[in-house]
């Protein structure tokens, strides 16, 4: 797969406006059908998803209660999906000249009730993180009726401070991906499903 052609057709000229001047993009339909299929798969599969933490190193409930499991070279599903976000930084970088030059990604699960509450992904004083991505996992067949969409009433948007200060809920549909500038205010509202995400961010440094 070529990434980077891939990301270039949903990138054109609006798209890359409203991540310049608002601060994010929202793409459906975001992923070929069948890689997209694999991680919904695969995201329900992990044994090893374990308590989130937060940047300062520990578990802190009133920040987020969710449940995470960080992607590298041995997630061989995962592992594609991180070629999929060094594609989309290297489109960004042609167009805006971010400087991106390496990408980190997690599995997310949120239980019943779970959340994240308001952060920016840039620890303070830091600007390493350049843009934060969001794709949603929410398969058909995990939600009560066969074949139905996210519902509103079950909550969990994702609520995005764009960069004029107005607030968007946007809600977590299947193959939903989310992109946006990492130093936006952001949280995870709670849900009446559990509901799977991969939050990811391309970064300016050589973490990875």
């Amino acid at each position: 797969m070529n990434w980077l052609h891939y990301w270039q057709k949903y990138f054109d000229e609006n798209a890359l406006d409203a991540l310049v001047e608002n601060g994010f993009v929202m793409i459906d339909q975001a992923l070929p059908a069948q890689l997209y299929a694999n991680l919904a798969r695969e995201s329900k599969n992990i044994s090893r998803y374990q308590a989130a933490k937060v940047s300062a190193g520990g578990r802190v409930e009133t920040v987020r209660s969710d449940s995470t499991h960080w992607i590298d070279e041995q997630d061989l599903i995962g592992a594609d999906y991180l070629d999929a976000l060094f594609g989309l930084g290297d489109a960004l970088n042609q167009s805006l000249y971010l400087g991106i030059r390496c990408v980190e990604a997690h599995y997310a699960q949120y239980e019943v009730g779970q959340f994240y509450a308001r952060h920016r992904d840039n620890p303070r004083d830091s600007n390493v993180r350049a843009i934060s991505t969001v794709l949603y996992l929410n398969s058909a067949e995990d939600n009560l009726q066969a074949h139905q969409d996210w519902l509103a009433e079950w909550g969990g948007e994702l609520r995005l401070e764009d960069l004029h200060h107005t607030a968007h809920d946007i809600l977590p549909i299947a193959n939903r991906l989310v992109v946006f500038q990492s130093d936006l205010p952001h949280e995870v509202l709670p849900a009446t499903q559990t509901r799977r995400s991969i939050a990811g961010w391309l970064r300016r440094d050589e973490r990875l």
